[in-house]
């Protein structure tokens, strides 16, 4: 939901990769691979079109169904995060959710592909639609097919967000399911294995801003001094930190300096203007916009076309 754009991470192409090292491997599939790599390595570059050409690229050599599966999220990714593209990104994360089965137990890695499909699906029709609805069923049905680090994360930071909706015994209740899907979020990452440290440091974050929200302050501080503080956090918990000084009071400043850190990851100005749409809906920013110096970061700037 509002997390920055992250650089893919390639544990969902494993599984391809190990196939890839059987001598029939077919080569076309390898060349797909290839141009994979070749996108994720210019993701962060200022200019989102050689990332876009390679994974093309992948798309058009891609013979088998995992590896096919991985390049089609990863195009929805680009169009969405680095493009600002989202009607393109929804296609692509369609044909996913169309073409993969999600019962067959056999194909764990394929479902944990579909998993991420419908979970973004549902970030899209959030953020431009405000479809809570259908977005809060997507998440929960992404959880179903696959309960994924990735989807306990968004379940939990939908719930904080919706909490500021409601009042008394009904938002403490949504508070203790947002703090359950974020304890499970770092249980997964943390037996799987795989995560790289930044991210569950952010997963570890988002423990922290719900702890917080409960008003469970010395709970919050020691798990935000357990992840590391900030030293341990990259540039894609700038939101959540924005929203964690937000929740502690912090002056406008404070809290646009890691808005603009987030700001800074979107290369174009159509991605730059969704993560405003969600600045100008946050409810923890409501105190805060009407500030001078957040000018920038809530009013759109044209886009191309």
């Amino acid at each position: 939901m509002h997390s920055s754009p992250p650089r893919p991470a390639f544990a969902g192409l494993l599984t391809a990769l190990l196939c890839l090292a059987c001598p029939l491997a077919r080569a076309g599939d390898r060349e797909a691979v290839e141009r994979y790599q070749e996108a994720v390595r210019h993701w962060g570059d200022p200019d989102p079109s050689a990332a876009l050409k390679a994974a093309e690229e992948a798309l058009v050599q891609a013979q088998s169904k995992k590896i096919r599966a991985n390049v089609l999220l990863l195009l929805g990714r680009l169009h969405s995060a680095r493009v600002g593209d989202n009607a393109k990104a929804l296609e692509y994360y369609e044909r996913i959710i169309e073409e993969v089965s999600e019962h067959s137990p056999r194909d764990a890695p394929l479902r944990g592909i579909k998993a991420e499909a419908l979970l973004s699906k549902g970030n899209i029709l959030l953020a431009d639609r405000d479809d809570r609805e259908a977005a809060l069923a997507l998440y929960r049905r992404s959880h179903e097919v696959r309960a994924t680090p990735a989807n306990c994360d968004v379940l939990s930071q939908f719930l904080l967000r919706d909490s500021f909706a409601v009042d008394g015994a009904e938002r403490r209740a949504r508070l203790q399911k947002a703090l359950a899907y974020a304890g499970e979020a770092v249980h997964l990452a943390e037996s799987g294995g795989r995560t790289r440290p930044e991210r569950l440091a952010r997963l570890r974050l988002q423990r922290v801003l719900v702890l917080t929200a409960l008003g469970e302050e010395e709970r919050a501080r020691k798990a935000f001094d357990d992840l590391g503080g900030e030293a341990a956090l990259d540039e894609g918990a700038a939101y959540q930190l924005a929203l964690l000084r937000a929740l502690q009071g912090a002056d406008a400043a404070t809290v646009a300096r890691h808005l603009r850190r987030a700001m800074s990851l979107r290369p174009t100005p159509s991605a730059r203007n969704q993560l405003r749409r969600w600045i100008r809906s946050e409810p923890l920013f409501a105190r805060l916009r009407e500030d001078p110096s957040w000018k920038e970061l809530v009013e759109d700037e044209p886009e191309a076309g």
